[in-house]
């Protein structure tokens, strides 16, 4: 059972570590500043893309902070 569970928890790791790689490569964009790429990741231009530009972006701080923990 405690493999299984830890099977479990790899498949989430791995899940929300390729969701957070395909957010920095939203917000990196080629050409596209930050805020644009993230509004092509809500694909909206609506009242609503600056809460979740908000979202993301502490999210993304989060993550780095997180990635700064784990490699120091």
């Amino acid at each position: 059972e405690i493999q299984q569970r830890d099977r479990g928890i790899t498949e989430l790791l791995e899940e929300r570590a390729g969701l957070f790689q395909q957010i920095l490569q939203l917000q990196s964009g080629a050409d596209l500043g930050p805020e644009l790429s993230l509004r092509k990741l809500f694909r909206s231009e609506s009242i609503e893309c600056p809460k979740g530009e908000k979202l993301i972006n502490n999210a993304i701080k989060e993550g780095n902070r997180e990635m700064g923990k784990a490699f120091s």
